[in-house]
């Protein structure tokens, strides 16, 4: 791919951008439909496995999260150099059969396993869709372009609530008037909702494979992609994040010092692992947890060594770490009410999972969706005065999510918990289509996929591996769920401090995107 050269004309959007753009909105629906479908379910599944909050948490966040990292890792520069739309198709059909699995799981370590699964697959959605959708559409209608693709995210999370409840409540129906079907509507649900996702994964792999740079003025280069050797790359990636593996490309590229470097780091984190282990009893949560940020930090390391320009752009830049953390502390209250918010109202009020899926999903993806299209909107406005906007709308969100989550735990009547769950969906949602934008419009196009993904890979490992466990964890000890949630909160000032302080790092060059 040759350079772009400094001044391009405005690009139309092509009718074929516009159909792509569908294929990833469906594609974006089933990955958060395989995702959320776990709230609703939760319940169910908790009784029939006899498991524990703490152990649902662990399900949805931590089991899915650390190889949803480790494998954002390895493909990241394969989405930058290789075919996306074959890399994201994939991933697809390998997070479609890995949903379905979960159906049939007998136990919390099957379960997990399943979720790991689901987690390897999705790793591909992030970075190929983000870099796909970024040649597809000029630099100012990005933030629209990423607004609506991410409007399937929140049509997922909210409809993944009504399927579930009726699908589950159907089958279960039916099999009592069949005297069993020899599975249970939560298994049901997971098995149908995962074979759907298959012809979608079809569609992605079928998609034109753009030409990176295309609307900066970028042609393509014939050959660049057919000397892309995908196991090689994969290989030569995976060796970074596996433990002792990965000393040996440290010590090629970074000498002893290196080495010594990432041992060190190592044993802080192995160790720290090990105590929390001893203090919770979790085992799985915190090796796991402290394996998936190994694994980051080798990788990072590595990183600064074979892609330098990348690295400084990305984790060598104090606004990304501020930007990613800061927007990590928040996604830890958003990924703890995601779980929870229905089991809370299925404990809390006199309501069955019917109702729950048919009130709460319609909340969830209208509020999400909601917040999503008004995030992207106010950004297209609020930026062409202040490129710090998606920061300030990511503030705003977590300035207005402590009243309204501190509403719904102390209502009690249904209805307007339901309204409550509506608002929080809409405030929680601002931030992602704004900050999506920012990250892609700061740097180069053939950093966009790493970028994306880094950015990605960062916030969902924290708010994932900690915010739902964390809820659980302390549901279990306190015997409140509402508890366990009302301590999220915690997190607000931390991820304000955290995105002010990016605030004020901001490249001015982002002003010229």
């Amino acid at each position: 791919m040759t350079e772009p050269t400094a001044a391009q004309p405005e690009r139309r959007v092509t009718p074929y951008a516009w159909y792509a753009l569908g294929v990833l909105w469906l594609s974006i629906f089933f990955n958060y439909t395989d995702r959320q479908i776990f709230s609703i379910l939760a319940e169910h599944i908790k009784r029939d496995l006899d498991l524990t909050d703490a152990q649902l948490g662990m399900l949805y966040g931590t089991s899915f999260v650390v190889l949803y990292t480790v494998v954002s890792l390895v493909i990241v520069r394969l989405a930058d150099t290789w075919r996306r739309t074959r890399l994201m198709g994939y991933g697809m059909l390998l997070w479609s059969a890995m949903t379905a699995a979960i159906g049939i799981a007998p136990n919390f370590g099957a379960l997990a396993l399943a979720r790991s699964g689901v987690g390897v697959g999705e790793a591909t959605a992030n970075p190929c869709s983000h870099s796909l959708i970024s040649d597809f559409f000029p630099a100012r209608r990005r933030s629209l372009a990423l607004s609506l693709y991410l409007t399937g995210m929140s049509a997922g999370l909210g409809l993944s609530v009504v399927l579930g409840a009726f699908v589950a409540k159907w089958w279960d129906e039916g099999c009592s008037r069949w005297n069993g079907c020899g599975i249970a509507g939560w298994q049901a649900a997971f098995i149908l909702i995962g074979l759907a996702g298959i012809p979608v994964a079809l569609l992605v792999l079928s998609l034109r494979e753009p030409v990176r740079g295309t609307q900066e003025g970028a042609v393509a280069d014939p050959d660049a992609m057919a000397a892309v050797r995908p196991w090689r790359t994969l290989a030569e990636d995976a060796a970074a994040v596996l433990p002792i593996i990965n000393l040996w490309p440290l010590a090629q590229r970074g000498g002893m010092g290196a080495v010594a470097l990432n041992l060190g780091i190592g044993l802080i984190i192995a160790t720290i692992a090990v105590l929390l282990w001893q203090v919770t009893g979790d085992a799985v949560q915190w090796l796991a947890l402290g394996y998936g940020l190994y694994a980051i930090a080798s990788w990072a390391q590595l990183v600064r060594y074979q892609r330098p320009d990348v690295f400084a752009f990305t984790l060598g830049s104090p606004f990304f770490w501020y930007l990613t953390l800061g927007c990590g502390a928040f996604a830890c209250v958003q990924a703890s009410v995601s779980l929870w918010t229905i089991p809370y109202a299925l404990r809390t009020f006199p309501i069955s999972v019917a109702l729950a899926g048919s009130m709460f999903g319609p909340a969830l993806a209208l509020g999400a969706a909601g917040g999503t299209v008004l995030g992207g909107a106010l950004t297209t406005v609020w930026q062409r005065r202040d490129a710090r906007a998606p920061i300030w709308i990511a503030m705003l969100g977590g300035v207005l999510v402590v009243p309204v989550v501190a509403a719904m735990l102390l209502t009690g009547s249904w209805q307007i918990y339901a309204v409550l769950v509506f608002a929080v969906s809409v405030i929680v949602s601002l931030w992602a289509a704004p900050i999506g934008g920012l990250i892609l419009n700061a740097v180069r196009p053939e950093m966009r996929a790493s970028a994306a993904s880094f950015f990605s890979m960062m916030q969902v490992m924290l708010s994932l591996s900690i915010g739902p466990y964390a809820t659980g964890k302390i549901s279990g000890l306190t015997g409140s769920l509402g508890t366990g949630l009302a301590a999220t909160l915690v997190l607000i000032p931390v991820s304000l401090s955290l995105l002010f302080l990016a605030s004020r790092r901001l490249d001015r060059r982002v002003l010229s995107s």
